[in-house]
């Protein structure tokens, strides 16, 4: 062997310890940093789902208590207190003033113990008689059975179905700016025969009897559809007249013509007996349940979820202003 190559040889035997060193500290630094990103990587995995299971337990706990509340499942009270119900809108099947959901939240109500009295706030141009019929009828049985007082506040409106609702109180106080009354029955309808006739369309009708195709806006109605029609319709007065004649009595004034189907506003209505104050609901609570404090509970729609109420608020709007345009007998 050479000089020169037994010198290099020794170079390489105290080169390759460092060499071998540099390699495993770089190794070693490539391990820690890998390491690092998965530490990095894990802590990252468990914030995710730990985000992922809070939405989630967050959606359920929101389901669960929308479900609930249109359900009319509500916090009664544990100390004694009076409930509020507001009843607003369109009295319909499918509107937080249908029987159902006034129902449900009065049924809880006259049944918990520590709720001593019921303040209806109404607020309503009216609407379906039989929903009314419903929620009265309901009112009527309780305040027997448990002997709870009930009054009821007109708010703007207290009008038709609204009004009947309320004289079913054991008292009705409207503001002066109420307008209430609108004792009556009404039945809307589109007559469109002649202009489908102008686009020379034809409806073909098989009904077994000729009223059975009534209130059809395609088809010319005849004098005794019409009679028949109006027959259910003052049918339906005469049975609301009825009603507010019993419920009211002789607070009703003499001699005047109270069923109409007109308005007054709440200082016509005391004095026309249709009332019995001028108040409003801090006036109720003050006068009829004096030191006891008051809670809201307000009747919801009976959808599932709040998506669904929220969706369905458009489309039902437009449903029910169609209902009170083309439907049933409305008060």
């Amino acid at each position: 062997m050479s000089k020169n190559e037994s010198g290099a040889a020794r170079d390489e035997d105290v080169l390759k310890p460092k060499i071998d060193e540099i390699h495993r500290s770089v190794e070693s630094e490539v391990i820690l940093e890998y390491l690092k990103e998965q530490r990095t990587e894990r802590r990252w995995k468990t914030v995710r789902r730990i985000f992922i299971t809070l939405m989630i337990v967050s959606g359920l706990v929101l389901y669960a208590g929308t479900l609930a509340g249109s359900l009319g499942y509500r916090m009664l009270p544990s100390s004694n207190a009076v409930a509020v119900v507001p009843i607003t809108g369109v009295i319909s099947q499918n509107s937080a003033a249908s029987a159902d959901s006034v129902i449900t939240v009065l049924e809880k109500l006259f049944a918990a113990e520590k709720v001593k009295g019921i303040v209806l706030v109404i607020d309503s141009g009216g609407g379906s008689p039989t929903e009314a019929e419903r929620i009265t009828r309901f009112i009527d049985r309780e305040k027997e059975r448990t002997g709870k007082p009930v009054h009821a506040v007109c708010g703007s409106m207290c009008a038709s179905a609204a009004y009947m609702i309320a004289i079913h109180a054991d008292s009705v106080y409207a503001g002066e700016y109420s307008w209430t009354g609108s004792i009556g029955a009404i039945m809307k309808g589109w007559d469109a025969h002649e202009l489908i006739e102008r686009f020379d369309i034809d409806q073909r009708v098989f009904a077994s009897g000729p009223l059975k195709d009534l209130m059809n806006p395609f088809t010319e109605m005849s004098p005794e559809m019409t009679e028949k029609l109006k027959g259910l319709v003052n049918k339906t007065a005469q049975t609301f007249a009825s009603e507010v004649k019993e419920m009211r009595g002789a607070s009703l004034a003499e001699g005047k013509d109270l069923f109409s189907g007109a308005v007054w506003t709440g200082t016509d209505s005391l004095e026309l007996g249709l009332v019995d104050a001028i108040g409003t609901v801090e006036t109720v609570l003050e006068r009829e349940f004096s030191g006891l404090p008051s809670k809201v509970y307000r009747p919801k729609e009976r959808g599932n979820t709040f998506f669904d109420r929220v969706l369905g608020n458009i489309g039902r709007g437009m449903a029910e202003a169609l209902i009170q345009e083309h439907g049933g007998v409305q008060l």
